[in-house]
């Protein structure tokens, strides 16, 4: 549902469901890796590095996150 919300535009509608699904699932690769882009997106570049760096760091398959870590 967050990713619904950032595909269309409402930022904030997606960081709420992001923060709820890290709530409940504190490792999920996908809700980290759009929290960090939202993050950037919010021009919190600190944030967004460390959220990144929890999908890259043990290894994923999200291509684009070492890029944006970049």
């Amino acid at each position: 549902m967050a990713y619904n919300y950032f595909l269309r535009g409402l930022a904030s509608s997606a960081r709420f469901w992001v923060d709820r699904a890290l709530e409940l699932t504190p490792t999920l690769e996908g809700a980290h890796y759009l929290s960090g882009v939202l993050y950037f997106g919010e021009h919190d570049l600190a944030r967004a590095a460390e959220e990144l760096r929890q999908v890259v760091e043990p290894g994923t398959t999200i291509c684009d996150a070492y890029f944006k870590i970049g």
